[in-house]
């Protein structure tokens, strides 16, 4: 019995199975035979031989060059070579066992449009040869083609550092020159190409606000929604990018731009549905997701007595005038404390709702705790802390620092000065063993109508840097979320949603007071020398007795009338 007879591919050696295999035979495979001959020097015994074959796979490589030298159409291409038109977009690769199919066609169509060489060595951005260089990604290609109308052929690459979420940076994108006048594309690069602009057109119609378009919201648009400039919210896009990811619904921008404007604006979700195209539970996700990573990744960098230290507090972030008033030229670290209110929904838990329950307001409320230096820089927020009788501001300052709660007693030095309001009564003597100098207004003694006159001048140089954490309160309550009645479901985030609020602020809002330091020492030396002097009229009302001298008032009579 004869051995079966194997037929082996002249060109690439391969044993192709019965469906793959062609014969080189006949008249049809004369310009094949040919080529063959003339183009990989293959014997000619090998090739006219009785059972010379070739494999499916070579014989249409070799059929896309012979059309490409010969400049034929598609359809002769695919009528003289008897090939489907569906196997006109593929391309095979016959270098090992299991080719590679890759979609693409011969680059026969050239249009008016400016283009870049692209380079597997070189960066497509800033010229520089080296390995370090990936693939520029789909959504770079094409978004630098809807602004600069410029076409980066597919695998063109570029260094890493001009990329960021899969775009180009502006200054990367502004490198970008056009090296030829015209662009050659193939049917495959042609559809992908119109396919995604579709694509792009149809999401922009279907967003209301999209955060991801570059030209789709201006500056003012972005800072009124989102409460930061478009510049700042690049940078913490990036900032947070590295650990929140995107979805197949919504990227990191879109992420940060919802939950940013959800505190700014105080919006239900269900308008935040309608916005941003999404749904519910979408809206949902993207607020929790940006809520977590920002606590996580944002505010320990600026915010909490751990992110600054005290030097930099005195040098950077205290008024002159108040050095003046209360340094005693010590340089000590000067900071006001007071609590805010965030109100709440009525609880349905009896004690929890007792707890929380504010004498004061008449309303279920939370209090923070916010630390601030003389220029309204916010160093801290703490809490918050139920609102009844057992949680006053005094009692909040103990349990602080009886728990010393972010290492406040490591942080605070002796002669330091904390101002603070008339709620803090109880706990000056707390204050007081740490070495801490507390400025606060002065009570009226029981049996008196007013404060002395000394005393008065002190409550007002108290209240003249005091205010400033009146002012950082107001400047929290303008994020309209913090502002409103929080539902009950949200009361356990409410110390994340302060923190970030006020970490933001720290990073990109401007400071409340920078004024000029030599007219603030001269004004806080005249104050100090005016709340020393006596005041002449009161002295002359209590010498003279006029405050109990009792008047009669009579109706004076017109002269003209009697």
């Amino acid at each position: 019995m004869s051995s079966p007879r194997f037929y082996s591919c002249v060109l690439c050696s391969s044993r192709p199975k019965v469906r793959d295999r062609r014969p080189l035979t006949g008249s049809k495979n004369k310009g094949l035979r040919k080529f063959l001959q003339q183009r990989f020097l293959i014997e000619s015994s090998k090739i006219f031989s009785t059972g010379s074959v070739i494999c499916n796979k070579c014989r249409l490589r070799c059929s896309r060059e012979i059309h490409a030298a010969a400049g034929d159409s598609q359809k002769d291409f695919a009528k003289q070579n008897r090939i489907p038109d569906t196997d006109l977009d593929t391309e095979y690769i016959p270098s090992t066992k299991k080719a590679k199919k890759i979609p693409k066609s011969p680059p026969s169509i050239t249009l008016p449009i400016p283009s870049v060489e692209g380079s597997h060595s070189q960066c497509a951005v800033c010229k520089r040869r080296g390995p370090k260089l990936v693939v520029v990604p789909k959504n770079a290609r094409y978004n630098l083609f809807l602004e600069k109308l410029i076409v980066l052929p597919i695998g063109a690459r570029c260094c890493p550092g001009h990329l960021s979420e899969n775009l180009f940076h502006a200054h990367a994108a502004e490198q970008i020159s056009q090296s030829r006048t015209t662009s050659d594309f193939n049917r495959s690069d042609l559809m992908e190409l119109i396919t995604e602009i579709r694509e792009i057109a149809v999401r922009g119609s279907e967003k209301r606000i999209d955060f991801d378009s570059v030209k789709s919201l201006s500056d003012s648009d972005i800072l009124t929604l989102t409460g930061i400039t478009k510049k700042n919210l690049d940078e913490l896009c990036s900032e947070v990018g590295g650990s929140l990811r995107d979805s197949s619904t919504r990227s990191v921008r879109t992420c940060i731009g919802i939950f940013l404007t959800k505190l700014k604006t105080g919006m239900p979700n269900k308008i935040l549905c309608t916005l941003f195209n999404l749904g519910r539970d979408s809206i949902r996700r993207a607020i929790a997701s940006a809520r977590k990573y920002l606590s996580q990744h944002f505010v320990p960098s600026h915010l909490g007595f751990g992110h600054i230290s005290r030097e930099d507090i005195i040098s950077s972030h205290t008024r002159p005038i108040a050095q003046s008033l209360f340094g005693e030229g010590k340089f000590p670290a000067i900071l006001v404390a007071d609590g805010t209110y965030i109100y709440i929904q009525k609880s349905l838990q009896f004690k929890f709702q007792r707890k929380c329950y504010s004498l004061h307001k008449h309303r279920p409320l939370v209090k923070p705790m916010v630390f601030v230096s003389t220029t309204g820089y916010i160093l801290s927020m703490i809490g918050p802390y139920f609102s009844d009788g057992k949680n006053s501001d005094a009692q909040i300052m103990k349990h602080i620092i009886g728990n010393d709660i972010e290492d406040f007693k490591q942080w605070i030095y002796e002669d330091d000065v904390l101002i603070v309001d008339r709620g803090f009564r109880d706990s000056v003597e707390l204050l007081d063993e740490l070495g801490v100098r507390t400025e606060m207004p002065s009570f009226i003694q029981r049996g008196e109508s007013q404060l002395p006159v000394e005393e008065s001048n002190t409550t007002r140089l108290v209240t003249k840097i005091r205010w400033i954490v009146e002012s950082v309160n107001g400047r929290i309550k303008q994020w309209k979320y913090l502002d409103r009645v929080l539902p009950n479901s949200q009361i356990p985030y409410i110390a994340d949603y302060v923190k970030i609020v006020c970490a933001l602020m720290n990073k990109y809002w401007p400071e409340i007071n920078t004024k000029d330091s030599e007219k603030e020492d001269q004004l806080g030396y005249k104050m100090l020398y005016l709340s020393k002097q006596q005041n002449v009229l009161h002295e002359r009302i209590k010498s003279e007795g006029l405050d109990k001298r009792s008047c009669k008032w009579e109706k004076n009579h017109c002269l003209f009338c009697a």
